[in-house]
C-alpha cells in the first residue's frame, strides 16, 4: 500500500492510497468478509490494482496497471516493475510505483522516480514490514519510505 499526498490543492490536504486488490482485501474470503476499500476510502481515494494472486473472478474488475495524473504529475501504477511496457521517459511519466517484490525501493532513474513502498504485513521473507508516502508539492516529489517495525512471520 502507498499513500499519495498532494499537500497544496486549494490550501488544503488531499491524498489517494494506491494499493493491489490483494493488499486491500482482510485474509479469507473477499465475498464473505467484503473489501476493505470501504474503510480505505473513508480517508482518500483509492486505485486498486490487480496482483499476481488476484486470480478469482472478483479480481476481473481491477486492471493490471493504470495512469493517475496527480498534482501536474503522471504517475504510472503497476503490480510488478518487471510487466512495465512502456517507457516512462518517453511517455512523460513522473513516477512508476511498482510492487510485487515486497522490496522498498526509492529510485531516480533518467528523471523517473521508481517506488516500491515494500510490505506493509505481515513479514515476507527477511524484508522489512514498510509502506510509502509520495508527496506530491509544487516544488516536487517527496517519496518517504516508512519502517513499521516488526510484524508476525507468513
Amino acid at each position: 500500500m502507498i499513500g499519495v499526498d498532494r499537500k497544496w490543492s486549494a490550501g488544503r490536504q488531499s491524498r489517494v492510497v494506491v494499493t493491489t486488490a490483494k493488499g486491500a482485501r482482510p485474509s479469507g474470503s473477499y465475498r464473505k468478509h467484503g473489501c476493505a476499500f470501504v474503510g480505505l476510502r473513508r480517508i482518500a481515494p483509492v486505485i486498486a490494482l490487480r496482483g499476481n494472486v488476484d486470480t478469482d473472478h472478483w479480481a476481473e474488475r481491477y486492471p493490471d496497471t493504470k495512469m493517475v495524473r496527480l498534482g501536474g504529475r503522471s504517475i504510472y501504477v503497476l503490480h510488478d516493475i518487471h510487466e512495465l511496457r512502456l517507457d516512462p521517459v518517453s511517455c512523460g511519466v513522473d513516477v512508476v510505483i511498482s510492487g510485487h517484490s515486497h522490496r522498498p525501493r526509492i529510485e531516480t532513474i533518467r528523471g523517473v522516480l521508481y517506488l516500491n513502498p515494500g510490505s506493509a504485513g505481515p513479514r515476507r521473507f527477511s524484508l522489512p514490514v514498510t509502506l510509502a508516502i509520495l508527496e506530491v508539492t509544487k516544488s516536487g516529489l517527496r517519496p518517504f519510505i516508512h519502517h513499521l517495525g516488526s510484524a508476525s512471520s507468513d
